[in-house]
């Protein structure tokens, strides 16, 4: 083996070795989120079947007016929990009727309200708080066997390497090469495996989402009825409360439509063809006007726009930027949208409008699902819009990218490969 093979092979070396600490602490980090999420969900999981199970006693006792049992039970429960930190149970008007506290181990805490009712009225309400410092003990103990395994992993690795290096007959160099070409196998085959993982991630929230729309549905069709036909007998608070489970509801039937169709853009098929963007911008626009008529809105379309693309998914991409361009513009007494291209020689096209804008240091957050830079108080919305509009374009090969300033509006840039 040469000098320059030699150096050659050490580069090779040295970088595959980087390659190889990059791809662990990835994988390391994907298990540890993935673990810290799982045990959070059980231990609220197992706190609130805690707090329930609890609720069903203390209202058999409070039904009793047994104020004396629930004293006593209070204490000798959370006593029996070292991981309860406190708990107050509390009478409809305030009253505290019992409590137990004491100093955490962790500032890991979990707080959780309950509010027990019975024959729909207030019975009691239960306050309690948890430390969740086992958790990020058992994951901080994770974390330094799995950077000590990486370690290990990396450092026997290079050695092997290393003194095959070393050697400079032919047949070790040949030997040097197999090596790499496995270890290349081996990493196709765990990108393969995290690949397949990712598509059973995706299709369980389809699948959760899937199962959820029906009940959700339910609950607000039912509450519905029951405010059309027992407005004069409700009072004013039950009104109240029934309107926010119709609201909640909506916007739950909403967020599982959104998830559904954002699940659809990756496992569906795409059909290429040539689009005229200017007409399905048109389209869009007429949509956005029925249903609010009398809104003063100036938009200009640029003609003869064209792209190819799967025509459905384009036009839901226009549908949303249009829509959310229509909607931040809402508080603006002269409004204006801009739909164009900056230059047809690479496909980029824009939607422009003069609305409330956002903090450009929020950018990175934009095009994440669930993630909002606007409360739902000011705008509605689930957040996923521009969630789906960053996978659909990442299925036509494209790039989407904002500039925004704030109270001066917002232009989101898409490409679409000319084939």
């Amino acid at each position: 083996m040469t000098q320059t093979a030699v150096n050659s092979n050490k580069l090779a070396l040295i970088s595959f070795s980087a390659v190889l600490v990059m791809f662990l602490v990835f994988v390391d980090v994907f298990m540890i989120v993935e673990e810290r999420n799982y045990l959070l969900a059980t231990e609220k999981r197992h706190a609130e079947e805690e707090l329930d199970i609890m609720g069903k006693f203390l209202t058999e006792a409070m039904i009793r007016n047994d104020y004396v049992a629930v004293e006593q039970y209070v204490p000798q429960w959370a006593k029996a929990r070292s991981d309860v930190i406190k708990i107050r149970v509390l009478a409809p008007n305030g009253f505290v009727i019992a409590q137990h506290q004491h100093e955490p181990a962790s500032d890991y805490l979990y707080e959780l309200n309950k509010p027990i009712v019975y024959l729909e009225k207030l019975v009691l309400t239960l306050e309690i708080q948890w430390d969740f410092g086992s958790i990020r003990d058992f994951l901080q103990k994770r974390i330094a066997m799995l950077v000590i395994l990486s370690i290990v992993a990396v450092a026997i690795l290079g050695f092997s390497l290393w003194r095959v290096l070393k050697k400079t007959a032919i047949l070790p160099l040949q030997r040097e090469i197999d090596e790499r070409k496995k270890v290349e196998l081996k990493l196709e085959e765990h990108a393969r495996e995290l690949a397949v993982h990712a598509d059973e991630l995706e299709s369980y929230s389809y699948s959760i989402a899937h199962d959820l729309r029906a009940p959700v549905r339910s609950i607000t069709s039912f509450s519905q009825i029951l405010l059309q036909d027992l407005d004069s007998k409700l009072e004013p608070e039950e009104k109240t409360a029934l309107q926010r489970v119709v609201s909640a509801g909506k916007y739950m039937a909403g967020l599982i439509d959104d998830i559904l169709a954002l699940s659809r853009i990756t496992r569906e098929s795409i059909k290429i063809e040539p689009l005229r963007l200017s007409e399905m911008a048109q389209d869009s626009v007429i949509r956005l006007r029925e249903i609010q008529p009398n809104r003063e809105c100036n938009v200009a379309i640029e003609s003869d726009l064209s792209a190819n693309g799967d025509p459905r998914l384009i036009q839901l991409l226009l549908d949303n930027l249009l829509g959310n361009a229509w909607k931040y513009t809402g508080k603006k007494s002269a409004a204006s949208i801009e739909f164009g291209a900056v230059s047809n020689s690479d496909q980029t096209f824009f939607v422009r409008d003069n609305g409330v804008g956002f903090d450009m240091q929020y950018a990175n957050k934009l095009f994440q699902p669930f993630q909002r830079l606007h409360s739902r108080d000011e705008f509605e919305g689930t957040g996923v819009g521009l969630a789906t509009v960053q996978r659909i374009i990442n299925r036509h090969g494209g790039k989407v990218w904002a500039e925004s300033e704030l109270e001066k509006g917002t232009t989101i840039y898409f490409t679409l490969p000319m084939n």
